[in-house]
């Protein structure tokens, strides 16, 4: 019976270590009022699986008093995703009328992430209105994160999954073949 277990057990840890997503994430503090972002990252699989999911996080002064003229605009090689502010925000947290954090995250569609990762790099911009002055050089930040899921190449690296997998069928048939000279 505890080999049974044994066995499911290794099946499950098996599936569970399917392919992961990567998240590469890149951060550049602000250093003057109404600056301009550029991350560029580099040595992106071209090969993958689905879609992807590009947030964009920022603290700053994106004012509870000015909500309308403090944003972000962003764009990624192409794809414009518009003025963010806080209030159209994923998550935001307001910590004085000029001090808010906030994240916003948009899908990829395959299709899309396909046109954008063509030559292994994504070139992303984010640029601050005028009106997002620098209040505080310690804590205020723009941050990028991409996360997709590439697909390795089989000869390259042994999969988890199956290296369990086969660790469990050589188990099993170490446990029935004791089982067959002890019976």
């Amino acid at each position: 019976m505890t080999i049974k277990k044994n066995i499911a057990a290794l099946m499950l840890a098996a599936v569970s270590c399917g392919a992961s997503a990567h998240v590469i994430t890149q951060t550049a503090s602000q250093t003057v009022s109404g600056q301009d972002f550029t991350f560029v990252m580099n040595g992106l699989s071209t090969n993958f699986t689905g879609g992807a999911t590009l947030t964009f996080r920022a603290r700053g002064d994106y004012s509870i008093l000015a909500p309308f003229s403090e944003y972000l605009s962003a764009s990624a090689e192409g794809i414009n995703f518009g003025n963010l502010r806080y209030l159209n925000a994923d998550w935001a947290t307001v910590h004085w009328f000029d001090d808010t954090e906030w994240r916003n995250s948009f899908q990829l569609s395959h299709s899309q992430l396909t046109g954008l990762l063509a030559d292994g790099v994504l070139t992303v911009k984010a640029l601050l209105s005028s009106n997002v002055t620098l209040y505080d050089s310690a804590s205020a930040f723009v941050s990028v994160t991409l996360e997709y899921a590439p697909v390795e190449a089989a000869a390259d690296v042994p999969e988890p999954g199956s290296l369990l997998l086969t660790g469990a069928a050589l188990a099993g048939l170490a446990a029935a073949r004791r089982r067959r000279r002890k019976g």
